[in-house]
């Protein structure tokens, strides 16, 4: 097998040369040469196989379908923004062909992806959100559905213009409400409806495991809190400076190319961490010298005196098992959307993975998967084979995700 160069694959495919420069976001794909057939289409071939949960699913035989994703590095070229992301749909047959000019070879295998929005920057105007904000959000969306956007939106939140946006914002990035038809009109999500609303789990989150929950959510969405889910998700230095972390976003930002400007990634750094790090200086009387509940968390730490930060990992006394396997779930579904059997230095390691989310250590980790074996009466199960620990998925785990995680916050929430 010939090792796959980006370039070499850019010049000769004539798929490439259709699309103009383009990149394969996932690793892995370039695997043993296999006869291929091929076929190049637009996104609306996938319309059709386009579900609720925003994802492009293709139910076929195994090894008949591959989907793969081409990120445009310029969506310009194809005169609409309709049309951000193209596909690459390839189809595999016993006696096709692969042509020899491709310079790339594809294991015909089954891929699950979803589009990804462009990522959106600054909604929070700045401010990490503050207790209660969540709380007034979804009960004023809850009777008026177009609150944010009308002019008494100030009297009924009681907070000021840019106030009202942060609210808007936040509550969009913790996945506790979403946008209806039109952005204007905006309707609580199932977990906005379990957790904040009338007789929700914890509307005033006064519990420290909504706090975890809030923390998995807005690390998980990518759209509106790009910055946490780099954080959290992909940064690995145990100790760091907001200027190392600052250029970490900046390559990541150039590498995926995501453009913005150097303000706005400075903005948005110093709204992340103060996010997660209590103030050191509490004497300003006034709302914005309140700490966000996720604080409270110490999952990041922060010394005045060097100007560095630190992540505060290893066990999570405070982390519910309940919410650990949601998070767990979640994972699974897009980790592990065609396996039975998940190595555990994935759930510990992987980006976006709980072990990396709420930093994890092996024990910690293992004591929690341990503990899920029993709450989930046997769908997860831990086993060790050749010195290799790995956790084995019940049938419909992966299929029912979603549902296995609500599960274990009704439990804990006591439903």
């Amino acid at each position: 097998m010939r090792d796959f160069n980006l370039s070499t694959w850019s010049k000769r495919s004539p798929i490439a040369r259709i699309c103009g420069n383009a990149h394969l976001p996932y690793e892995g794909l370039v695997t043993k040469s296999h006869p291929i057939g091929w076929l190049f289409y637009l996104p609306t071939a996938l319309a059709a196989i386009y579900n609720q949960n925003g994802r492009y699913q293709r139910r076929a035989e195994r090894n008949k379908w591959a989907i793969i994703r081409v990120w445009l590095a310029s969506p310009k070229q194809l005169q609409t923004s309709l049309l951000q992301r193209t596909f690459l749909i390839i189809t595999t047959a016993s006696h096709s062909f692969c042509p020899s000019d491709w310079g790339i070879a594809i294991e015909p295998t089954f891929f699950m992806t979803q589009t990804q929005p462009k990522p959106t920057f600054g909604g929070h105007e700045t401010f990490p959100f503050r207790y209660g904000w969540l709380k007034k959000g979804m009960d004023a969306i809850d009777k008026t559905p177009n609150i944010f956007s009308q002019d008494h939106a100030l009297v009924e939140l009681g907070v000021g213009k840019n106030m009202v946006r942060s609210i808007r914002h936040w509550c969009l990035a913790m996945n506790l409400m979403q946008e209806g038809e039109s952005n204007r009109q905006l309707e609580p999500t199932l977990l906005g409806q379990k957790f904040l609303l009338e007789n929700g789990w914890d509307p005033f989150i006064e519990d420290i495991g909504s706090h975890w929950l809030l923390h998995w959510e807005l690390v998980a969405n990518t759209h509106r809190a790009l910055f946490w889910h780099y954080l959290f998700a992909h940064y690995y230095e145990a100790e760091f400076t907001k200027e190392q972390f600052n250029a970490f976003c900046t390559r990541k930002l150039e590498s995926a190319n995501i453009q913005t400007t150097e303000k706005m990634i400075v903005r948005e750094v110093e709204c992340c961490l103060r996010t997660h790090v209590a103030r050191l200086s509490k004497s300003i009387s006034s709302e914005d010298s309140l700490d966000c509940p996720l604080a409270e968390l110490n999952l990041l730490r922060y010394n005045d005196e060097d100007k560095v930060y630190s992540f505060n990992g290893g066990d999570k006394p405070t982390l519910p098992i309940e919410v650990f396997g949601y998070a767990l779930f979640h994972f699974l579904a897009d980790f592990a959307s065609t396996r039975r059997t998940v190595a555990v230095d994935d759930c510990l390691y992987q980006p976006a993975s709980p072990g990396q989310v709420f930093r994890l250590n092996e024990n910690s980790l293992v004591m929690y998967l341990e503990e899920l074996e029993e709450l989930t009466e046997g769908q997860l199960r831990l086993q060790e084979s050749s010195g290799l620990r790995q956790l084995y998925l019940g049938e419909g785990v992966v299929e029912n995700a979603a549902a296995h995680g609500f599960s274990l916050l009704d439990k804990y929430y006591g439903e």
